[in-house]
Parts: C-alpha cells; sequence; structure tokens
C-alpha cells in the first residue's frame, strides 16, 4: 500500500458515510409518508368499524319489532354484514398494533377482502330496505380500498429504494473486499 492509498476500512467507512448522506433526503420524506399513510388506514379502518357498529345497532332494533320477512331477512343480513366487518376490523387494529407499514400492507389486503366477501355475500339483501345505509357501507369499503392502494403502491415503490439502497451496500462491501 502506498502513502496515498487510505486504509481500506477508511474507505469504506468514507463510502457509507456518503451513502448516508446521499440517501438520507430520499429516506427522510419515505419515513413521514409511510406514518401518515398509516395513520390514514387505521382511521379509514376505524370508521368502517364505528359506522359498523351503528348500523348494527340499529339493524338489531329494527329486528325486534318486524312482522314484514321481507325487512327482517334485510335487517338480518346487514346485522350479519355489520357484526363480521366490525369484527374483521378488531382483528385488524389486533394484528397491526406496532408493526411496520409492511405489515399493515398485508393486514389491510387481508381486511379489504374480508370486508368485500362479507359485503357481497349479503349485500343485496339490504338494497331496498337500507338503502342509505347501503351506499354508505359501499362507499366506506371503496374508501378502506383506496387507502389500501395506496399503501400498496407507496410499499412498491419503498421496496424499489430500499433495494437500490442494499445493493449500493453490497457493491461498498465488494469494492473494500477488493481494495484489502
Amino acid at each position: 500500500m502506498t502513502k496515498e492509498d487510505p486504509e481500506p476500512a477508511g474507505v469504506v467507512v468514507a463510502l457509507r458515510q456518503w451513502i448516508g448522506t446521499a440517501m438520507e433526503p430520499r429516506l427522510k420524506p419515505l419515513r413521514r409518508q409511510s406514518l401518515e399513510l398509516s395513520e390514514t388506514a387505521l382511521r379509514a379502518v376505524s370508521s368502517v368499524r364505528r359506522r359498523c357498529e351503528v348500523y348494527s345497532r340499529r339493524s338489531e332494533q329494527d329486528m325486534a319489532g318486524l312482522a314484514d320477512h321481507r325487512r327482517l331477512r334485510a335487517a338480518t343480513a346487514l346485522n350479519r354484514i355489520c357484526k363480521a366487518t366490525a369484527s374483521d376490523c378488531e382483528d385488524f387494529f389486533a394484528s397491526v398494533k406496532g408493526n411496520p407499514l409492511s405489515k399493515l400492507d398485508s393486514c389491510l389486503t387481508r381486511l379489504c377482502e374480508r370486508v368485500s366477501a362479507n359485503y357481497n355475500e349479503s349485500g343485496r339483501l339490504i338494497v331496498g330496505i337500507y338503502g342509505s345505509e347501503n351506499s354508505l357501507l359501499r362507499m366506506e369499503i371503496e374508501s378502506l380500498q383506496q387507502v389500501k392502494n395506496q399503501v400498496s403502491s407507496f410499499q412498491s415503490r419503498n421496496r424499489e429504494i430500499m433495494k437500490s439502497r442494499a445493493l449500493i451496500e453490497e457493491l461498498v462491501t465488494s469494492l473494500a473486499e477488493h481494495r484489502a
């Protein structure tokens, strides 16, 4: 090694510092956006859960005094949809508590699938009788789906950036090994 050649360890440290300096401006907005998306997702799920709890109580009250078989089936269907959805929302909250956005993404996907399945299974029964509830519930489900799409899109972009960072780290290590 000549006098001008820096130590391999010093080169690696300098390169890693440079990588940190170069990557940090890209990562900082990602962290902020990740936090914002997490909060948005939690608010959307909470909104769905609250609406379902209200509709479940209403449908239970309706079922108590109904003699009309068609209205009773609609109230029962609405109650079933709302209870299942509220339960799925609770499961979602339990599974994402304190976990990273990647876990939130997979849990949100599973929640959207379950909520849609609950709705599709019994939703047609409530259309005529509970029209406004049906419309609002459908809007909540669509809103939840939009949030899920935003989170998934963000996760894809985030993965690409992290792959680039890992590749750069790997190249730095390889360079250090060749310099040694």
